[in-house]
């Protein structure tokens, strides 16, 4: 489960459950922790025609909701939602969505994303690097039409680091936008049995 706090005190949660069959909710609470029927009449949206599984929320400053996760073929997208509950379908496509972004890499994997301004989303995760055994974590900037943005790294990307193919438990944990523009990046890695942690500036 992810949880936002709201400006005016409400809370935001997105919740993904397995069984009996996969489920994705996103749930709106009021400061007094009731539901808010202001949020698709009964304070709950459900995302099961978007989503198998969600894995990361971030709010607007207009109270629009963003939603990360994957389908049911394991494909990363974006969903954004308006502050009602309603689907946003200025993001992306006309159906709200914005769906996995060409990186240059096979199977990738979107594992958290932020919000930058109005028109773009930083995204990080994983995907194979093309004629190679390895895989590389990469950080990428995205526009709310699907493009990538020129002017950060190489083409809209960065590549962090590589691993082999075998040990996925290397990966990107989280990243923090900084106010002069920089982006913090915690990663977490195994190597040989001995756990890695580090941070790295751009």
């Amino acid at each position: 489960m992810q949880a936002k706090l709201l400006p005016d005190g409400k809370i935001v949660l997105v919740a993904s459950s397995f069984f009996p069959t996969p489920t994705v909710v996103a749930i709106r609470l009021t400061e007094n922790g009731l539901f808010d029927n202001s949020f698709d009449t009964d304070g709950l949206v459900v995302l099961n025609s978007f989503f198998q599984y969600a894995s990361a929320i971030e709010t607007e400053p207009n109270g629009k909701i963003v939603i990360l996760g994957t389908d049911g073929s394991n494909d990363s997208r974006l969903l954004r939602l308006n502050a009602n509950g309603s689907v946003d379908n200025t993001l992306g496509g006309s159906n709200g969505l914005l769906l996995e972004v060409d990186l240059g890499y096979s199977n990738n994997y979107f594992e958290g994303f932020k919000r930058v301004n109005a028109t773009q989303y930083l995204v990080f995760g994983s995907g194979n690097i093309p004629n190679s055994n390895e895989q590389g974590n990469f950080l990428a900037k995205i526009t709310n039409v699907g493009g990538l943005v020129n002017g950060f790294g190489t083409g809209g990307r960065v590549v962090l680091n590589t691993m082999e193919t075998d040990d996925r438990s290397e990966r990107i944990t989280d990243v923090v936008l900084l106010a002069d523009g920089k982006i913090l990046v915690g990663t977490s890695g195994n190597d040989e049995a001995e756990e890695d942690v580090f941070n790295a500036y751009f």
